[in-house]
């Protein structure tokens, strides 16, 4: 099976891969929307998805800062899980290119430094 998939993989002209909030929960990072997310739980009086809303940012950027300040500024404080292991280790031998959007920085891909980096795909009948 291992050998099948690596030699779909080398063969593939474009792999790509999808994944959800759940390889980061692997970390001990909290989802958003899961039985443990952080929009269930109010801060300063507030839900959280209202607090990452565009119109609440631009009316109160200090309270968007404020709850970052708890969630999105600690993330450093948390480590890659086999997951992210291991399509960095896909990335790097060639066999998974591409970039990412993503909340969390426990990738370990060339890309981690960013906590959102841009999402690009070629136009159909393109070989970007």
């Amino acid at each position: 099976m291992y050998e099948e998939l690596k030699q779909m993989l080398q063969e593939s002209r474009r792999t790509l891969a999808f994944t959800g909030a759940g390889i980061s929960t692997l970390s001990g990072i909290r989802d958003f929307r899961g039985k443990n997310g952080v929009y269930l739980e109010p801060w300063h009086g507030k839900s959280v998805e209202e607090i990452l809303s565009l119109d609440c940012f631009l009316a109160e950027p200090a309270l968007f800062y404020g709850w970052a300040a708890e969630f999105l500024y600690r993330l450093e404080e948390f480590h890659p899980a086999a997951v992210h292991r291991a399509l960095a280790g896909l990335e790097q031998s060639g066999l998974l290119r591409g970039d990412t959007l993503r909340i969390s920085t426990c990738s370990t891909s060339k890309q981690a430094a960013a906590t959102f980096t841009n999402c690009t795909a070629a136009p159909p009948g393109t070989t970007a």
